[in-house]
């Protein structure tokens, strides 16, 4: 679009309240340290006028409070929603603020407070610039251990790890972006007997809506977590990591 100048700029955002500052600040840090040239915000739940903090527990990132991005419906979130799924509401409302208010923004990635990011993100760059959306499966192989995670539990939450997200500007983008806004605006419970998990059910229908425009990434180094341990394996070797053994561009 005319409206919108394309740059190469990237930005990652994380979203949380107050009392997840210290997750947020590291997933920041780790960010920074290995992907300099991305931007790093931190979309608030909170007021900071309203709260008094300790100056060493400010992060040293932009914080963008939650009043700021002008969501119409947000009181009425705040009364059906709690803290768990108010955060996870917001979250393609700060991605629709950032693409509306940041013309310089190619790229918007979205990660969970309680990430660590241990390499580079620029083959996530490149996935970007053939595809407007990026989602990482829970799971790419059956389970088959005797431990707590089943597939049934991926039943119940949902195909898609949305403790990220990575999208990049276009019209695919913005349609998928304002129907997810749509739904999460008062289906973003958790209230498994009616089939939601917050927004993770909803990106089931992703790929089924805008087929040519996501890529499943099932590369295993992506959002490495207890239930997919059955089928992943990291390894470390010259502060680099590797995960069975290849790293990104070993997998492709």
């Amino acid at each position: 679009s005319d409206l919108f100048p394309s740059h190469d700029m990237t930005l990652a955002f994380t979203i949380c309240s107050i009392n997840y500052l210290a997750q947020a600040q590291t997933l920041g840090q780790s960010l920074q340290e290995q992907n300099p040239s991305i931007e790093f915000v931190i979309g608030l739940v909170d007021r900071l006028d309203k709260v008094e903090l300790e100056p060493d527990k400010i992060p040293p990132f932009q914080m963008l409070e939650i009043d700021k991005i002008n969501i119409e419906s947000f009181d009425q979130m705040c009364e059906i929603y709690n803290i768990t799924e108010l955060n996870t509401a917001v979250k393609p409302y700060f991605i629709d603020y950032f693409y509306k208010n940041r013309p310089d923004i190619q790229n918007v990635i979205y990660f969970d407070p309680d990430i660590i990011v241990f390499d580079s993100l620029k083959p996530l760059e490149d996935s970007l610039k053939k595809y407007p959306m990026v989602v990482t499966p829970h799971i790419c192989s059956p389970i088959n251990d005797d431990f707590n995670t089943k597939e049934t539990d991926h039943l119940s939450t949902g195909l898609y790890n949305l403790g990220f997200i990575a999208t990049s500007r276009s019209e695919a983008t913005y349609h998928m972006v304002n129907w997810w806004k749509d739904r999460l605006e008062k289906d973003c419970r958790i209230d498994l007997c009616n089939g939601l998990f917050v927004d993770q059910h909803w990106i089931n229908f992703v790929p089924l809506f805008y087929p040519n425009d996501v890529l499943v990434d099932k590369y295993p180094g992506y959002n490495i977590a207890y239930w997919n341990l059955h089928e992943r394996t990291v390894s470390s070797q010259n502060g680099k990591y590797f995960v069975n053994g290849k790293t990104y561009r070993d997998w492709e």
